[in-house]
């Protein structure tokens, strides 16, 4: 993981473990509430996975 998605990660579980709220988090990402929103269910879903990029490791389609 690079260092934003552990920060991330980070400031999510921060937010489940009631450290901090929706707006707190939202301000130190500099993201909007509804995306808050969908890093917590990734955070649910997927764990610490879920947070790294998926175009991570693939082979550029626009690669001669």
């Amino acid at each position: 993981m690079n260092e934003y998605e552990e920060k991330k990660y980070a400031i999510i579980e921060k937010l489940e473990k009631g450290e901090s709220t929706r707006k707190e988090a939202a301000f130190e990402l500099d993201i909007s509430l509804r995306q808050i929103d969908r890093l917590r269910d990734i955070y649910h879903k997927e764990g610490k996975d879920g947070f790294i990029h998926k175009g991570r490791g693939k082979e550029s389609h626009r690669k001669i």
